[in-house]
């Protein structure tokens, strides 16, 4: 089940395998025929005069987040497609339809789409690059397959909607709303505020955060663990569903308030 849940990319590919031997549909030699990567590369760059809210929707892909000094919102992005074949290389990456849209220099949509593909979802990726000015308000992040890294401090609402995608975050400042059906997160680092929920079907949720005072938090994992790590003065409460194996906090009544919901794994809790 470990195995399962790091690789959520392998699932889908044994998927795709078994499901095309079984039908009929594509003979073997089609999936073990070494495959060529073809990148086309682009960006696109605003600017802004507000904190910006970025809307980012995409299928299968990897994003980079960092932040800069400037005033802007730049996107650097890398169209990839594996192929066997490789006359169609330029032309299917421009299958990879890059959709943006910017309104009142604050609010920004950044879409990828396949169109007219040939062979599997997981041949088309697109790998983001972000780069964000220092005041944001809001990031909505919406992917099926891939992985997510915010690499710089991020103060911000952070609501995310995965299928199989895992999320990690250097140091995260913000109200989170994540739904996961196979993801894991990681914070590394950061003050987690009032309101905050983690849903994950599948996955592995691990934060090492304060929280804000008053404050009321879900996390949940049906398969998976959940490692939580906060300040030692932290006045907290905790109610836990599930396995608790370690909890080094004390019982009681605190203005902190902390459910942990797990079905199979098990949830540690410790004090730094």
């Amino acid at each position: 089940m470990k195995y399962l849940i790091k690789n959520p990319v392998s699932i889908a590919l044994c998927f795709i395998f078994f499901a095309g031997a079984l039908a009929g549909c594509r003979s073997v030699e089609e999936y073990i025929i070494p495959k060529k990567e073809y990148i086309a590369y682009d960006e696109i760059k605003y600017n802004v005069v507000h904190p910006v809210n970025i809307e980012i929707i995409g299928q299968t892909g990897n994003i980079e987040i960092y932040s800069w000094d400037e005033k802007a919102v730049k996107f650097e992005i890398a169209k990839k497609v594996r192929l066997a074949d490789e006359s169609l290389g330029d032309k299917l990456t421009k299958n990879i339809k890059i959709i943006t849209n910017c309104e009142n220099e604050k609010d920004i949509i950044l879409e990828w789409k396949c169109e007219g593909q040939e062979g599997s979802i997981l041949d088309y990726q697109v790998d983001l690059k972000v780069l964000l000015p220092k005041k944001v308000e809001s990031i909505k992040c919406k992917i099926d397959v891939g992985k997510v890294r915010i690499f710089d401090d991020l103060k911000c609402e952070l609501f995310a909607d995965f299928n199989m995608v895992n999320i990690k975050i250097n140091k995260f400042e913000g109200t989170l709303k994540l739904k996961g059906e196979m993801s894991n997160l990681e914070i590394n680092e950061g003050t987690i505020k009032n309101g905050s929920e983690v849903k994950v079907n599948m996955g592995n949720i691990k934060i090492k955060a304060n929280y804000e005072a008053g404050g009321s938090y879900y996390l949940e994992t049906n398969v998976g663990n959940i490692d939580l790590t906060l300040p030692s003065d932290l006045a907290v409460s905790f109610e836990n569903n599930g396995y608790v194996q370690v909890n080094e906090f004390e019982p009681g009544n605190h203005p902190v308030k902390i459910k942990t919901a797990c079905g199979m794994g098990r949830i540690c809790i410790y004090k730094y």
